[in-house]
């Protein structure tokens, strides 16, 4: 794995940005994993600006979220849905077919309906780049360090003081989320570690 350190979030999110704009032109039907949160806004606002200024072509691009919170429709402003509209496919031409994200609005049939996301992926053929978070705790892909490696797509419970830190207007969050990613499936696509030194 090659490790990337990088001064601050932004210049972090220009050099995510080139990884993953490089990966989408030397595969124009890219499979590419998404993750949301503060730290992926640089990335995502430096590859609308990749789109707009050098024609940055997405319309092949098939993608697919890490995860939603349970109980969360998409139109909810706290939704990955709605963070993932808002920040990125909304300002470029992915093909709203080629978009996946867990579904929150789900009742019931939760291992059936994670079974369904894994299938999807991998008919799909598989990720070729997935985009990951690094927690504070060391969790990564919201798979917390005490999390099998072998772990697959599944429903998770997530503590007050986690939900809080990705709340994206401090309102109050469901404590329970669709995981779409466990550590199996995320550790298989980890080429680039990139990481903002702390200010």
């Amino acid at each position: 794995m090659l490790l990337v350190l990088k001064p601050n979030s932004e210049e972090l999110g220009r050099e995510a940005a080139r990884v993953v704009a490089n990966a989408v032109r030397r595969n124009s039907a890219l499979r590419l994993g998404l993750a949301t949160g503060n730290t992926m806004l640089a990335m995502y606002q430096e590859l609308v600006h990749l789109h707009r200024r050098e024609s940055l072509d997405f319309s092949k691009v098939v993608t697919f979220n890490l995860d939603e919170y349970l109980g969360l429709s998409s139109n909810h402003p706290q939704s990955f849905h709605h963070y993932m509209q808002q920040s990125f496919f909304a300002h470029v031409n992915v093909d709203a077919d080629n978009i996946h994200i867990p579904d929150g609005a789900i009742k019931g049939n939760y291992q059936q309906y994670c079974a369904s996301y894994e299938e999807a992926i991998r008919n799909a053929g598989g990720i070729d780049l997935q985009i990951l978070g690094i927690g504070r705790n060391g969790h990564i892909g919201f798979n917390e360090p005490t999390s099998s490696l072998g772990s697959r797509t599944r429903l998770r419970h997530r503590n007050h003081p986690r939900i809080q830190a990705n709340s994206f207007t401090g309102q109050r969050l469901p404590q329970s989320r669709c995981d779409r990613q466990g550590h199996r499936r995320a550790a298989h696509r980890l080429r680039y570690g990139l990481r903002a030194a702390a200010s």
